[in-house]
C-alpha cells in the first residue's frame, strides 16, 4: 500500500481525462471501493443532501458477465461528499451518461475494471507518480478522515 499525498492526487486528477477525473475523485473524496464507483448510477448522488448513497457493486465473476451485488460485507452506506466532487459530477451528467451508470462502459453497461486498471495506469503515468493503486484512494479518504479528528472506528467501518 502507497498512500498517495495531496499533491500526487492532484497531479493525478490533472492528468486523468475528464470522466475519469470524476472517478478518481469519486474513489478518493468519497472512499469508494472500484465496483462501488463502477456501480453508481445517477439517482445515487443527492446534491441537496450533499451524500452519495453506496448500495450496490459491480462483480465480473467470470471477467466478461456483469453482476450486480450488495457491497462487500453489507456496508451499503451514505457518504457525504465535499464541494470539489459536488461541483464535478454535475459536469460529467451534463456531458452525457448512458445507461443508468453515472460511469458507463461499453454497450451501456457498468465500465470493466481492466478498463478502470488502464486508465489509472495512464493517469498516474501521465502525473509520474508510481506505486499507488486505485485500492489506496480509499487509505487516502481514511487517512484524511483521521487527520480531520474523525475517530479511527468511525473511519475503518467500511
Amino acid at each position: 500500500m502507497r498512500i498517495p499525498t495531496p499533491d500526487q492526487l492532484g497531479a493525478i486528477l490533472a492528468a486523468a481525462d475528464d470522466r475519469f477525473r470524476a472517478y478518481v475523485a469519486v474513489c478518493a473524496l468519497a472512499g469508494l471501493r472500484r465496483g462501488e464507483a463502477s456501480a453508481l448510477q445517477v439517482g445515487d448522488v443527492d446534491f441537496l443532501k450533499r451524500r452519495i448513497c453506496v448500495a450496490r457493486q459491480v462483480q465480473r465473476p467470470d471477467g466478461r458477465t456483469v453482476e450486480i451485488r450488495l457491497p462487500k460485507h453489507g456496508s451499503e452506506r451514505d457518504v457525504y461528499v465535499p464541494d470539489q466532487l459536488l461541483q464535478m459530477l454535475p459536469e460529467l451528467i451534463a456531458s452525457g451518461v448512458r445507461g443508468p451508470w453515472l460511469f458507463s462502459g461499453a454497450a451501456d453497461n457498468a465500465p470493466h475494471e481492466s478498463t478502470i486498471v488502464e486508465r489509472w495506469r495512464k493517469a498516474c503515468r501521465d502525473a509520474g507518480v508510481s506505486g499507488t493503486t486505485l485500492h489506496d484512494l480509499r487509505h487516502y479518504f481514511a487517512s484524511g478522515l483521521i487527520a480531520s479528528l474523525c475517530d479511527v472506528v468511525t473511519a475503518q467501518r467500511p
